[in-house]
């Protein structure tokens, strides 16, 4: 997803990942993604900020629990409320 919403002036992240979710519909790849039959793998490259971390935490949640294998990779220089997001919604240290 190239932009989504490029007016809102800052990042979305959970529109994205609703998106992703609301496309795994198919029950039965959903049973092979849940019984490791299929793999489906998502990545999101940012910078680690997020207005709505919370939200992109319960995106991200249902996304995984589809059985999707989530990565985040966090790029650039990202400043300290920057990475504070990051490890809110990935689980850093």
């Amino acid at each position: 997803i190239e932009k989504m919403n490029y007016d809102y002036g800052g990042t979305y992240d959970d529109e994205p990942w609703q998106m992703i979710s609301q496309s795994l519909g198919d029950e039965k790849y959903l049973k092979d993604l849940r019984s490791g039959q299929a793999r489906e793998f998502a990545f999101e490259v940012t910078d680690g900020g997020s207005q709505s971390a919370q939200d992109t935490v319960n995106a991200v949640s249902e996304v995984q629990s589809k059985g999707v294998v989530t990565y985040a990779y966090q790029i650039g220089k990202p400043d300290e409320w920057e990475r504070e997001t990051f490890d809110k919604i990935w689980g850093g240290g």
